[in-house]
């Protein structure tokens, strides 16, 4: 049960996080396409920005969702989640680019483009923090599971290295058993 629990927070904090991320990006990108005077200069009102932003953001996490990047499962080195999280941002980037030309929605190409990147950038920046902070918080709470690994030769230590460089996968391996006694006291 508490397994579960975990998983729904991190699962609607993995979306929160995000949909912060892409939104201050999109906020950001506008402020820098000022700063620097790039292209016709289109301008928005004070707080015009805002709901444009938080819209677009909505729109990406929707399609990152659509993309399997909150999905509770893992894999090796964060790999998979990293390439759900290009695929989805991409993607997305390329929708709302569309809609925006198509509904007369005025935003600078500067401005989508710089969202774009520092979004991808900033996104997999915060996924990876994120990967190795979440599992020290299972640690801490006695969440993950414990395991032995069979075998203490070569295959046994890369499997331990595998598992111990993908913290997300939840699983602690405590230790070895092996049935040569020569092995002992090798890893």
């Amino acid at each position: 049960m508490k397994h579960r629990l975990f998983a729904i927070g991190s699962f609607a904090g993995y979306m929160l996080i995000d949909f912060a991320t892409i939104a201050f990006s999109i906020m950001a990108s506008y402020k820098i396409y000022r700063v620097l005077e790039l292209g016709k200069q289109v301008f928005y009102p004070k707080l015009g920005i805002i709901p444009l932003s938080l819209s677009l953001s909505l729109g990406v996490v929707f399609i990152l969702f659509l993309f399997g990047a909150y999905k509770n499962e893992s894999s090796l080195l964060n790999v998979s989640e990293i390439k759900s999280v290009v695929k989805g941002i991409s993607l997305g980037f390329l929708l709302l680019s569309a809609v925006l030309m198509f509904g007369r929605i005025e935003l600078s190409r500067y401005v989508l483009f710089f969202s774009y990147v520092s979004s991808l950038l900033l996104v997999m920046i915060e996924r990876s923090v994120l990967y190795h902070i979440l599992p020290l918080t299972k640690t801490a709470k006695g969440w993950n599971r414990r395991i032995l690994i069979y075998g203490a030769g070569e295959l046994g230590s890369a499997l331990f290295r595998a598992i111990a460089n993908s913290p997300k996968l939840g699983i602690l391996p405590i230790g070895f058993v092996d049935d040569n006694p020569e092995k002992a006291d090798t890893i």
